[in-house]
C-alpha cells in the first residue's frame, strides 16, 4: 500500500512541475500552447481520479480512453501553430472528431469500456510520431539553434515517450494475458519514461516563456 501511494505521489510530482511552470506563466503562452498546458493539467486529473478507481474498482482503464480522446484533440491544436503545411493544418482540424468516433466504436463494439484499446492506441501513437516528426523537422530548418527553442524539447519528450512505448501501448491487449513478465517490464519503461518526458515538458515551457518575456522587454 505505501510502495503504491509513493508511486502515485511521484507520479504526480513529476507531472506537477511542468503543469507549474505553464500556469505560472500562462499569459506568455499562444492559445495553442495553452492547449498542452491543460493536456497536462488533464494528465494530472486523470491521475487522481485513476488511482481512486484502481484502488476502490480494480480498473482505471476508462481514464486512459478518455485521455487518447482528449490528447489527439489538444495536440491538433498545438501542432497547428510549427505546421506550414495547409494540407496537414486540415487534416489536423478533422482528424480528432474521426478518432473519438473510431475509439468510442472500438470500445464499445469490440474491446469493452474496461479493457485496453491496442488499435486506438496505435493510432494515437502513430498520430503523434508523424506530426510530431513534422513539427521536429520543420523547427529544425528554420532555427539552426533549435535546440534553445521550448518547442523543440516539448515535441522531442513527444516523440521520446512513443517511440519507446508504441510497443507496450499497442501489444498489452495481449502481453498482460501472455507473458506477464515481459507486460511488467515493459510498463516499467513506460512509467519511467513518464518522469524524463515531463522534464522536457518543463524546460520546454520555461525556454517559452523566458523567450516572450525577452522579446517584451526589447
Amino acid at each position: 500500500m505505501i510502495a503504491w501511494l509513493f508511486r502515485v505521489f511521484l507520479s504526480l510530482l513529476v507531472r506537477l512541475i511542468p503543469a507549474i511552470i505553464g500556469i505560472r506563466y500562462w499569459d506568455r503562452y499562444k492559445r495553442e500552447e495553452r492547449a498542452f498546458i491543460i493536456l497536462l493539467g488533464y494528465d494530472i486529473i486523470g491521475i487522481i481520479i485513476g488511482a481512486f478507481l484502481a484502488y476502490y474498482y480494480q480498473n482505471n482503464i476508462v481514464m486512459s480512453h478518455i485521455y487518447s480522446i482528449v490528447e489527439v484533440s489538444l495536440l491538433s491544436i498545438f501542432f497547428k501553430t510549427y505546421i506550414s503545411s495547409i494540407s496537414a493544418k486540415q487534416i489536423l482540424s478533422w482528424f480528432p472528431f474521426v478518432y473519438a468516433v473510431f475509439n468510442i466504436i472500438m470500445i464499445v463494439v469490440f474491446t469493452g469500456v474496461f479493457n485496453d484499446n491496442p488499435v486506438g492506441n496505435a493510432i494515437e501513437a502513430l498520430f503523434t510520431i508523424v506530426f510530431g516528426s513534422i513539427v521536429l523537422s520543420q523547427i529544425a530548418s528554420e532555427d539552426e539553434n533549435f535546440i534553445r527553442q521550448g518547442h523543440f524539447w516539448i515535441i522531442t519528450g513527444l516523440l521520446s515517450f512513443y517511440l519507446l512505448n508504441i510497443g507496450y501501448l499497442t501489444m498489452s491487449y495481449w502481453l498482460i494475458a501472455t507473458d506477464s513478465t515481459l507486460t511488467m517490464g515493459l510498463h516499467t519503461v513506460l512509467t519511467y519514461s513518464f518522469y524524463v518526458v515531463n522534464m522536457f515538458y518543463a524546460l520546454g515551457l520555461w525556454l517559452i516563456a523566458r523567450e516572450r518575456k525577452q522579446k517584451n522587454n526589447r
